[in-house]
């Protein structure tokens, strides 16, 4: 597919974080975001901005592309995601850390599931 001459690059930016460089060309673009990732080997939750979920065990869950906080309870956080809204639920949990981009949650986690 003509997409690979136009290509895309990783950059690095001032924070020591990577960020795409895209450039797409017309007779391409109208193809979806989904089907533009595909062809450049780009990872679809950059492109689309879902989730991305990490599990460490059963203690320790981290959640990338987040939204916002809905509740917070010791057995259930619930969190707003571009896909909708996810619950992690569990026992003695503990927003561990969170900024605007991501949310570690530490306790112990019996299930993760979206609600719809």
């Amino acid at each position: 597919m003509s997409v690979f001459t136009y290509g895309c690059g990783l950059c690095s930016t001032f924070r020591g974080e990577y960020i795409y460089i895209v450039i797409i060309p017309p007779e391409v673009k109208h193809l979806g975001k989904k089907e533009i990732a595909e062809a450049l080997g780009m990872p679809k939750d950059v492109v689309l901005g879902m989730p991305l979920i990490t599990m460490t065990g059963n203690m320790r869950v981290n959640v990338e592309n987040f939204k916002s906080i809905v509740s917070y309870e010791c057995q259930s956080v619930r969190l707003l995601t571009k896909k909708g809204c996810m619950e992690i639920r569990g026992r003695n949990l503990e927003i561990e850390y969170y900024d605007e981009e991501q949310i570690q949650v530490r306790g112990i986690i019996c299930s993760i599931e979206y609600i719809n």
